[in-house]
């Protein structure tokens, strides 16, 4: 919750004007739980959107917003396997994704504008595992490399969340 990647990204979101939720998956940091390899953290993402798009995480929030989906490394992965029983939901942003080994037809559902991001130099989430992926998925889906990057994205989390608050800001119509 509190890495360099996902408070680049959320910070940008906000700039464009979005809500961004950042939670930790269960037993990690001081939620309660424990790791459920991938599966039951699925369940928490969907949890998330869900209480994001009712308004019930604040009520400065309007109810039934569009809401997107946006992962990093291992939530990348998870947010890969949630968005497909996600209601409604607008957009989805990988950023270095941890992929299993998924198929068009597990695809399918993903029909929302896609943006998966992966630097030149990430040795766990290629730029032709990305390219490979991005192929799989049914309509549009941009592929962002980032120059000399590796699985970290040291130096370039700035750009990063630019690039994704650009997209969020756009899918999302705002």
């Amino acid at each position: 919750m509190t890495n360099n990647v996902v408070m680049a990204v959320s910070s940008s979101v906000v700039a464009y004007g979005l809500a961004a939720l950042r939670f930790n998956f269960r037993g990690a940091g001081r939620s309660g739980g424990s790791y459920d390899n991938g599966i039951g953290e699925q369940d928490d993402a969907l949890a998330a959107l869900t209480a994001l798009a009712t308004g019930s995480v604040s009520d400065e929030l309007p109810n039934e917003m569009r809401v997107a989906l946006a992962g990093y490394s291992f939530g990348g992965g998870v947010a890969l396997g949630a968005a497909g029983r996600a209601e409604n939901l607008a957009a989805l942003a990988l950023i270095s994704p941890a992929m299993g080994e998924g198929t068009p037809e597990a695809y399918a559902a993903l029909t929302m504008p896609k943006l998966i991001a992966t630097g030149e130099a990430d040795n766990f989430a290629t730029v032709e595992r990305v390219r490979g992926l991005a192929g799989m998925l049914p309509g549009a889906t941009e592929i962002y490399i980032a120059p000399q990057t590796d699985h970290f994205w040291w130096g370039e989390e700035m750009n990063l969340g630019r690039r994704v608050g650009e997209f969020l800001s756009s899918a999302l119509g705002r």
